[in-house]
């Protein structure tokens, strides 16, 4: 069985704290790590940090793709092409 570990901002870290994680993950066994789509970082940036850092598969659980991106200014937010593009 594998196990992967969920990282977000609820556990109160700050983005550079949850990127540093990643070698302590890998270190403790853990064969991959997962973020949602928040307002304090970019996930597809974090997940890439994470795999130059540990070398571990990393994912986002949900990329929300908006159609109105002006509603949603605080929020990182793709298109449909910059999301395809992205990863």
């Amino acid at each position: 069985m594998e196990v992967g570990l969920g990282l977000d901002s609820r556990l109160g870290l700050s983005a550079a704290q949850l990127r540093d994680l990643a070698p302590e993950a890998s270190a403790l066994g853990y064969q991959s790590l997962w973020t949602n789509a928040g307002v304090d970082y970019d996930p597809i940036v974090m997940c890439v940090a994470w795999h130059e850092r540990s070398s571990l598969p990393t994912g986002v659980s949900v990329v929300p793709i908006a159609r109105m991106l002006e509603a949603y200014e605080d929020v990182v937010y793709r298109t449909t092409v910059t999301a395809i593009m992205t990863a």
